[in-house]
Order: structure tokens, then C-alpha cells, then sequence
């Protein structure tokens, strides 16, 4: 009798690890229950769409060509970045995890893209591109039924791309460093894609269907733009710029295997060889923190955010958001970049509402040491507290000088309200993450690894730093209440009052916060850890 075939039992193991988790887990049924949702509203709205463009008139089609090949070039890409910064490789089907048990590089590769080809995100894409076929309804039976036979074909390139892009990242950068680099530069990315929309639509960014129509041409020759074109071609009777585009696709999915089996193989032969030893002088923030067990912690958690790219980013998003204000601001007031230092305070904290999982196995030196939870929070507090200020104080200072924003007293006050406003909510958030790390922990990748996220918890991964959100938005709810009363109940004379509300709200829910996290810690201490020597061997 044959043995089955590996990739055969690649697609079926991964399905068995799906029914799996549903029977053993409630959280996972869940997830299961919500990817499903999503993927059903999805589909529903990619029929409703497709119809409205249907029935669109002749003058549409120049937006609809410029939207599918320049469009579906870009989701491509933002895909490939999604998938780096939130999931990476190190999901249950990734290569490395099979590269023990001695499967031939091709036959693994095959199978883990038919289980990623097999799972809901792939089916529901497959789904939604094949019914976007009535979209063509107007430009005859042929187009529409070129797009039903691509749309499995854009599934599989992208699956194929996004698989050879995210292996030659973990390949061919080996140093911990030039990770770190490309895991910011891939999360600045995302961040300013997702951004380009409003800045469009607000006017700050303004081009024309016409002078899209040129670089269109050239996107529809690319390998991720191709074969959203083959439909138009189809309909203008261009066989073969049809047949060219096809195989300019193929060729690309072949590439991407190719690069794939090459990136698993280069990995099995250079195992081990780029762990080197690292030297560092002297003892860094230890020697300028208070010689007791608060200001140890401090130091620690000062010396963590300085060299751990996956906190660091936390603290880069803050500039990026301002910098994208300042370029939406032409119509709105110079006052309009200092938004993103009151987005500060709510986005800053999300590593650390999570902190004791990026802490690792150094907090098991703590608990050693017998360190009571009231040390550990002010240890953590008294680190964030000293970056804050000098944070808020030189952003603040530098988006002051760059917007012009002093030229008006009235615009110079609202920047200041924000600024503080900012500064009050990121204490308040420090607060909430006080409690939320030693109560929701869940895995986060590994320092050396940023984009290998470790498998388990999924459902946790992704809803954990929502709630997180949420909470940090409600702790400030006296002073949006505060605010509201002021601006239209007082009048705008009252911006003093409403920083001094904000700083009290900010200052009194961290300080609740270091208090419950302490008793918190001092109760749940030996279940964190055990907590995170289960996390710890996910990430290997």
C-alpha cells in the first residue's frame, strides 16, 4: 500500500489542529465563530458592491481599472505587511517547525501553501474575487468569466508571495539589529497605508483618475498587479497581453516557491551559527537609578525599551501620527498635529499592558529575590513616568517650533491642552496596564524573533490589546466629561481647568492602578510565572 503523500498530511494536519483547538478550547470556537462571521459579512458586502459597480455607466471604467490593478496591487502588499508585523512565520504550519522530521524542502513548502491555500482566510478571498466577476457584467460574458478563473490564481500568488517575502526577511537578515529595523520600517508602513484614505479624501494628498492612467499601465505588467488586468483584456479582445500577463503570474509563483524551499534549506544549514555572544560595557541605567530593589526594576525596564523593537514601536507611532496630522492640517489649523501627543497617552501603554510577557523569564529573578508586588509596580512606574515627561516635553517642543502653532495665542493654548490632556492620559493608561499585565498575559514573539509570533492564544493576541483600549479610553471618562461641560456648557475660557481636571484623573488612576496591580501581583505571582514558562516554550 502507498503511504500518503507528505503534503497530503500537511493540509490534513492542519485541519486536525483546527477541530482540535475547537474541542478543547472555548476561546478557539470563538475565533473560529468570528473569522466566520467576518468572512460571511465580507462576501455579502463584495456581492452588494459588485452589483453597484455592475450597473455603473461608461464613465466609471477608468476608476474601476485604476481601483483593480493599482488596488489590488497594494492589498497585496498591505497583506504581506499585516501578516509580517501580527502574524509572521511562526504559526502552526510554518516551515520552521517541520524542519526537524526531515521533509523533503519542496513537499514541505507544497504542503504548508495548500494548508494556508485550504484555511477560511483563503477560501473567503477565493469567494469574495470570484463573485466580483458580476462587477463586469457590462463588459461581457468573457470578462466575466476571465475574473472567476483568476481569482484562485490571485489567491495562490498572493499566499506564494507573501510566504517567500516573509522567509527571505528571516533568512537573509540575521543580525538582531537589521531585524529590528525591518520589523519598524514594516510597521511605520502599515501605518501610513492606513492612513492614505482619509488623507485622500480630506483633500492633504490630491491626484486625478487621468494621472493615474499612465502608472496603471505599468502596475498592470507587475508580478501583483498582472493578473487584475486579465479580465480588461480579455474584454478588449487582447489575447495575448492576456496570455502574457498569465505567465508573467505563473512565473512569479514559481519564484516564490523556488525562493521559499531555498530560504527553509539556507535555515537547516546555518542552524545555530548567528547566536553568538554579545558584550555590553558598564551597567547602563543601573548606574543612575536609586540603589534599591524599585530602582533595580526601573533600570531593567529602562534597558528593555531601549533594545526591544517590539516595545520601541509603541513609542515611534506617537511621531508618526504627528507627522501625518502636520501634512492633513493645511485646512484645519496649525493646532492639528498635537493630536497625535493626545493619541499618545492612548497608544503608548500597550506594550506594557502586556509587560510581564515581554519581561519573559527575568521576572522569575524577582520572584526569586522575594520582590513584593508594590516594588515591582513602582519600579515600573517610576520607568515610564521619567520617559514620559521627557517625551512629552521634547515632541512637544519640536512639533511647537515646526507647526508655527505660537503665531496664535488661542491656537497655542489648545496645543498645550492636548499636549497635557496627552501627558494625563498616558498616566492613566500606565495605570490600567498595571493591572491589566499581571491579570490578561498572553504570548508575544520572541526579542530575537519579532516576526515569528508564537502559535496559541490567538483569540487572546488579537482581543486582549482592544479591551486594553478600552479600558485606558473609559479610565478617562472624568475628564471627557470634564471637557464636554467646559467647552460647551462654560465656554473656551476654562482650558486651564480642563488640564488641571485631566492631570488629576491622570495622576489618581495611576496611582488606583499601582495599588490593585500590587495586590494583584502579590496574589497571582506564582501563577504569572507558570504563565510565562508556558509562553516561553511557544516561542521556540
Amino acid at each position: 500500500m502507498k503511504p500518503p503523500s507528505a503534503v497530503g498530511t500537511l493540509v490534513r494536519l492542519k485541519w486536525a489542529l483546527t477541530l482540535s483547538g475547537l474541542k478543547t478550547s472555548a476561546w478557539q470556537v470563538v475565533a473560529m465563530v468570528l473569522a466566520a462571521l467576518m468572512a460571511l459579512g465580507t462576501v455579502v458586502g463584495t456581492v452588494v458592491g459588485a452589483f453597484a459597480v455592475g450597473t455603473a455607466g461608461q464613465e466609471w471604467r477608468p476608476l474601476l481599472w485604476v481601483a483593480m490593478v493599482v488596488g489590488g496591487t497594494v492589498a497585496i502588499l498591505f497583506v504581506m505587511l499585516m501578516q509580517a508585523m501580527v502574524f509572521g512565520e511562526g504559526s502552526t504550519m510554518s516551515m520552521g517547525k517541520f524542519a526537524p522530521f526531515g521533509i523533503p524542502d519542496r513537499s514541505l513548502q507544497l504542503g504548508i501553501i495548500l494548508s494556508s491555500l485550504s484555511g477560511v482566510a483563503s477560501l473567503a478571498a477565493t469567494a469574495c474575487l470570484m463573485l466580483w466577476s458580476m462587477a463586469y457584467r457590462g463588459y461581457g460574458a468573457g470578462a466575466v468569466l476571465a475574473q472567476i478563473i483568476m481569482a484562485p490564481c490571485i489567491v495562490i500568488l498572493t499566499v506564494c508571495f507573501c510566504k517567500a517575502a516573509l522567509a527571505l526577511m528571516d533568512t537573509l537578515i540575521g543580525t538582531a539589529g537589521g531585524k529590528s529595523v525591518v520589523y519598524v520600517v514594516v510597521m511605520l508602513l502599515v501605518v501610513t497605508v492606513s492612513q492614505l484614505p482619509s488623507m485622500l479624501m480630506n483633500g492633504s494628498v490630491t491626484i486625478g483618475i487621468d494621472a493615474l492612467l499612465g502608472p496603471t499601465e505599468v502596475f498592470s505588467w507587475l508580478p501583483l498587479g498582472c493578473l487584475f488586468a486579465v479580465p480588461f483584456d480579455v474584454a478588449a479582445g487582447a489575447w495575448w497581453a492576456a496570455l502574457a500577463r498569465v505567465a508573467i503570474a505563473a512565473f512569479t509563483v514559481v519564484a516564490c516557491f523556488l525562493v521559499s524551499s531555498w530560504c527553509l534549506h539556507r535555515q537547516r544549514r546555518t542552524l545555530g551559527e548567528q547566536n553568538g555572544a554579545r558584550s555590553i560595557k558598564g551597567i547602563g541605567a543601573f548606574a543612575r537609578t536609586a540603589d534599591s530593589p524599585a530602582g533595580a526594576i526601573c533600570a531593567r525596564v529602562l534597558s528593555l525599551l531601549r533594545r526591544d523593537v517590539r516595545q520601541t514601536m509603541f513609542l515611534l507611532l506617537p511621531v508618526l501620527f504627528v507627522a501625518l496630522f502636520f501634512l492633513q492640517s493645511g485646512d484645519v489649523g496649525p493646532w492639528f498635529p498635537f493630536l497625535g501627543l493626545l493619541i499618545a497617552g492612548w497608544i503608548m501603554l500597550m506594550g506594557e499592558a502586556n509587560g510581564l510577557a515581554y519581561d519573559g523569564m527575568g521576572f522569575s529573578m524577582e520572584v526569586i529575590a522575594g520582590v513584593d508586588g508594590r516594588t515591582d509596580r513602582r519600579g515600573r512606574v517610576m520607568a515610564y513616568v521619567t520617559l514620559f515627561v521627557v517625551y512629552f516635553v521634547v515632541l512637544g517642543l519640536v512639533t511647537y517650533a515646526v507647526t508655527g502653532v505660537w503665531r496664535d495665542a488661542q491656537d497655542s493654548l489648545l496645543a498645550l491642552v492636548f499636549t497635557v490632556t496627552g501627558f494625563s492620559w498616558s498616566l492613566a493608561s500606565l495605570g490600567a496596564a498595571e493591572v491589566f499585565n499581571c491579570a490578561m498575559i498572553y504570548p508575544v514573539p520572541s526579542m530575537d524573533k519579532p516576526f515569528a509570533n508564537p502559535q496559541g492564544r490567538m483569540v487572546a493576541q488579537a482581543f486582549i490589546p482592544f479591551l486594553f483600549m478600552g479600558a485606558s479610553a473609559l479610565v478617562m471618562a472624568p475628564t471627557i466629561g470634564g471637557t464636554l461641560w467646559l467647552l460647551f456648557g462654560a465656554g473656551l475660557e476654562y482650558y486651564p481647568w480642563i488640564m488641571a481636571i485631566a492631570l488629576a484623573n491622570g495622576i489618581a488612576i495611576c496611582a488606583l492602578g499601582v495599588w490593585l496591580g500590587a495586590k494583584l501581583l502579590d496574589v497571582r505571582m506564582l501563577k504569572v510565572l507558570r504563565t510565562l514558562e508556558r509562553n516561553a516554550a511557544l516561542q521556540q
